[in-house]
């Protein structure tokens, strides 16, 4: 049994209907999973009475109002019920066989994440429909895999989850230190792209501290960045995975991608912080 975690924004507008159809589509997950809500605002709180998902209204958040992992991630850990324990973000659909998938992994320690699809939603998805079908045949058509940084489920045993730092949420990473975590404590990283996970595109307007001069994750993401304290060779993604999942189950990441990793973690690396010294 697993149990999702996640951090919605407001439901208002595309956000609506996107966090409906992610949140939602979590629940067609066999066997059934608990799903823990954060959020203070209204909107969040009415959908998540509607659909009958526990919500937590009490974490810290920084000046800009965006709420902070660490306590939410510590109330995450003590809140609970189940063994497996994921975080994910609120604009990803998942499928029903998600669970299943997750228990052919035999490794006592694991953290399993992978690559999203980026497609475009605008309407309500209905699940008495064959949307599984459907949504499928779209992401086949239209849908674009994104790279090795658009990793959006992050599920480990509980007993596993880190003190995490006072990271603002989607402001970059803080996904880039915990996979290093992981990876410093020796503990596999698998690749879960071959599970398929959907993301609904959206904009960047609702983040607060957006300056000039600035990407669209704004001011915060600086800030996330000096909380994480990677040096660039420490900079870790799905890519620096040990196993790979596939139908048959998880076999070890070819030589070939390791040697990869070190080549652009060190040598192109090396190459992209002289230039920027050289400017």
């Amino acid at each position: 049994m697993i149990t999702f975690f996640t951090i919605p924004r407001q439901f208002t507008g595309i956000h609506d209907i996107i966090q409906s159809n992610a949140i939602l589509s979590w629940l067609q997950i066999k066997p059934k999973c608990e799903i823990i809500v954060f959020s203070d605002d209204p909107s969040v709180v009415e959908f998540s009475n509607q659909i009958g998902v526990k919500c937590v209204s009490h974490f810290k958040s920084n000046d800009y109002g965006t709420p902070l992992l660490d306590s939410i991630w510590k109330s995450a850990k003590s809140t609970a019920s189940n063994d497996l324990i994921c975080y994910i973000n609120s604009d990803i659909i998942l499928f029903p066989d998600f669970a299943e998938k997750i228990s052919t992994i035999k490794l006592k320690e694991f953290l399993i994440s992978g690559r999203r699809w980026d497609i475009e939603i605008e309407k309500l998805i209905d699940f008495k429909s064959d949307w599984v079908l459907t949504l499928k045949k779209l992401v086949e058509q239209k849908g674009i895999l994104h790279s090795e940084t658009g990793a959006d489920f992050f599920l480990f045993p509980k007993f596993l989850m880190p003190a995490m730092p006072t990271f603002a949420i989607g402001r970059a990473w803080w996904d880039n230190w915990l996979f290093y975590y992981f990876k410093k404590n020796k503990i596999p990283i698998i690749d879960g792209t071959n599970i398929m996970t959907v993301h609904q595109n959206h904009d960047y307007s609702h983040i607060k501290s957006l300056r000039k001069n600035t990407t669209n994750k704004g001011l915060e993401r600086e800030q996330n960045k000096i909380i994480a304290n990677l040096r660039y060779w420490e900079d870790t993604n799905i890519s620096d995975s040990t196993y790979i999942l596939n139908e048959n189950g998880i076999k070890k990441t070819p030589l070939s991608q390791k040697y990869l990793r070190v080549y652009q973690r060190y040598f192109l690396a090396t190459l992209s912080e002289i230039k920027k010294l050289r400017r």
